[in-house]
């Protein structure tokens, strides 16, 4: 097969200056989606994410589909400040011969050739956490998707007396959170000081730290710059 015509590279040193930005301040892109081989971020949840940082910077980006058998080729191209940047071409191919397969191919490469262009990873390469005020919501949830239902024909388990665990492990992790002074940090930086206290903290009592939840507590705590938001 003959190899598609992709945009050519040309890193002009305004655009690498823009990039550098850009990265200055880790990007928060957290699994919000869950497919069959796990958790993921869809592809609005990282336009979400990068499209403000993007136009602070004055940089786009493009999308173009080359033609490929069985499924979708997309190659995303960074424009800004008379350069630009390609991720090359991303192919995925589509798992059944059908409009609604193909599309979702396509999204895929979006996502993928979008996080390859920017130089972006999953939520699991930034050490975002959680807040002590979400801390009994995460409790909560966790105990929610462990509960079952009675199969059908069969009388409901009897009701469980109130158990206390859950309660006084809440309390040991907001203990563990005011120790960190995790509410006093000014800047992203110090709170992940903070969070590797507490976190610290959470192992040496044998604690789950509950770490989905602190992304959306630097999201309405912290602005774009990783300063505080007053």
């Amino acid at each position: 097969m003959e190899l598609p015509q992709t945009v050519q590279t040309h890193m002009s040193a305004d655009l690498q200056n823009a990039l550098v930005e850009f990265h200055k301040n880790e990007i928060i892109v957290l699994k919000d989606s869950r497919g069959g081989y796990g958790k993921y971020a869809t592809y609005e949840k990282i336009l979400e994410k990068v499209r403000p940082r993007m136009h602070e910077q004055k940089i786009f980006f493009q999308h173009i589909s080359h033609p490929t058998a069985g499924g979708a080729a997309i190659e995303t191209v960074i424009y800004g400040h008379g350069g630009c940047l390609s991720s090359g071409v991303v192919r995925i191919p589509a798992s059944k011969q059908d409009e609604h397969k193909y599309g979702g191919a396509i999204t895929y490469a979006k996502r993928y050739s979008l996080m390859l262009a920017l130089g972006l990873g999953g939520d699991e390469d930034v050490i975002e956490r959680s807040a002590a005020e979400d801390l009994p919501t995460a409790v909560e949830a966790k105990k929610q998707t462990a509960v079952k239902k009675a199969p059908a024909g069969r009388a409901a388990p009897k009701k469980a007396k109130p158990n206390t665990a859950g309660s006084e492990e809440d309390a040991q992790r907001s203990e563990l959170w005011a120790a960190s002074g995790m509410k006093d940090a000014t800047t992203l930086e110090t709170a992940k000081k903070c969070y590797a206290l507490y976190e610290k903290g959470c192992r040496n009592r044998k604690l789950d730290p509950l770490p989905e939840v602190f992304g959306r507590w630097t999201e309405r705590n912290f602005d774009a710059e990783g300063k505080k938001i007053v």
